[in-house]
């Protein structure tokens, strides 16, 4: 059989064979079904090279994903690429080349290199603001948040003096708190917190600089946010010029 691709306008018989043919493939990531739905729902479904795969013999070996997703949001008339007669060993290699980052992705949305925590800021904001610890944004979410506070990202990530002082959950608070309250007044509030100069044990800049350096290390979604709620709360007393005691979310 002679390998070939056509581009698809979606159908309920297409999608419906198609995922009829899904007999020998990865488990289903519930979460990455979810984020093409948002994609779709959003109008942020657009064609591409990346398509849907289906091997000499008759089984999808690629985009199991995708069409699960356009199934559920109700064959919507969207367009895909459907490629056929691909030999069973091009499953072997469906996403093993090198992939674009989330970071490359919005350098080509902004037409511009962007700070290589921005993604990290980015997917706590959207977790934060959304209440969810567990919540895996889709690249046009993204792109979408970094748009908002990307003048507070880029001006707020070039003010510590070590780069990875700084987790993201805490860069997050510092980017909503300087949309708000200005990046002057938040930018002095980080300095004071990394230098940690002339602090004593009423700042607010004191305990948060003394639970950096004490809580070192990766953590949860759900550490996260913890994080996020502490930071925020060293903040607020700073901003409101207020003693601190015992730093708790």
């Amino acid at each position: 059989m002679k390998t070939y691709a056509e581009i698809k306008t979606v159908t309920k018989s297409l999608v419906d064979t198609l995922l009829a043919m899904n007999t020998n493939n990865r488990i289903i990531k519930h979460r990455v079904v979810e984020r093409y739905k948002r994609d779709i729902a959003s109008g942020n479904w657009a064609l591409t090279n990346q398509g849907i795969g289906v091997s000499v013999d008759g089984v999808l070996i690629d985009g199991q994903h995708r069409l699960l997703a356009i199934a559920q949001s109700g064959y919507p008339p969207i367009q895909i690429l459907v490629v056929y007669g691909l030999s069973m060993d091009s499953q072997k290699h469906v996403d093993q080349q090198a992939k674009r980052s989330a970071r490359d992705l919005l350098m080509f949305a902004f037409n511009a290199r962007v700070s290589r925590s921005a993604p990290a800021i980015g997917n706590c904001i959207l977790k934060f603001e959304l209440n969810s610890s567990h919540y895996t944004a889709t690249i046009s979410e993204l792109m979408d948040c970094i748009e908002t506070y990307i003048d507070e990202i880029e001006l707020l990530s070039a003010i510590p003096k070590s780069g990875n002082f700084f987790a993201a959950p805490f860069m997050a608070s510092f980017t909503l708190a300087a949309k708000q309250h200005g990046i002057s007044r938040i930018g002095s509030f980080m300095r004071s917190v990394e230098d940690g100069e002339n602090l004593v044990k009423t700042m607010p800049a004191f305990h948060l600089r003394n639970m950096i350096i004490t809580q070192k290390g990766r953590v949860g979604s759900s550490g996260q946010r913890d994080r996020m709620m502490k930071c925020n709360k060293a903040i607020g007393a700073y901003l409101e010029g207020k003693e601190m005691g015992v730093l708790r979310a």
